[in-house]
C-alpha cells in the first residue's frame, strides 16, 4: 500500500457533499431550488491526477453498484466501459432481443 493518492484509487470514509440546484445561481430568478447532500459512501474513486492533488484537495466519485440486467448483454460483459462510448443500436440490446425486433 502507497500512502500517496492516485488517479483511479478507491478509497473509503471520505465525506461527499453533492450539491443539487434548480437553476445556476448567475441567473437570480425569483424561485430558486438548493440542496447540498452529504454522504459516506462505501467506496469513492479519485478522479484528481496524482500530479494535480495539492493542499490536501481532491476530487472523488461514489461508486455505485452495477446493475446485473446490464452484464446479461454481451457486449458490455466483455468491457462495461463500453456503456458510455458510441455504438450500434444491435450492440444496445440483447442478442436475443435485436433478433425478434
Amino acid at each position: 500500500m502507497d500512502s500517496v493518492l492516485r488517479f483511479g484509487d478507491v478509497v473509503r470514509g471520505f465525506i461527499l457533499a453533492k450539491p443539487e440546484y434548480s437553476e445556476p445561481s448567475i441567473l437570480f430568478k425569483e424561485e430558486h431550488y438548493y440542496r447540498i447532500d452529504v454522504d459516506v459512501p462505501e467506496y469513492s474513486v479519485v478522479l484528481t491526477p496524482c500530479c494535480s492533488i495539492e493542499g490536501n484537495i481532491i476530487s472523488l466519485t461514489p461508486l455505485v453498484k452495477v446493475i446485473a440486467n446490464l452484464l446479461k448483454n454481451p457486449y458490455y460483459a466483455e468491457d462495461l466501459t463500453r456503456i458510455n462510448r458510441l455504438m450500434n443500436a444491435e450492440q444496445s440490446m440483447l442478442p436475443e432481443k435485436w433478433e425478434s425486433t
